[in-house]
């Protein structure tokens, strides 16, 4: 996340729709990682 919003901040041209969509992108992935983890841990008992 920092890093988009560093390269909105100082890139020209840098869409800010960009950095919306990549940050959404990232907290859907750690959110599956992280269920993905949960259920590890609880299938393993």
């Amino acid at each position: 996340m920092t890093y988009e919003l560093t390269n909105l901040a100082t890139t020209r041209g840098w869409l800010p729709l960009l950095t919306v969509v990549d940050i959404a992108w990232g907290t859907l992935l750690s959110g599956m990682a992280a269920a993905a983890g949960k259920l590890g841990v609880q299938l393993a008992g």
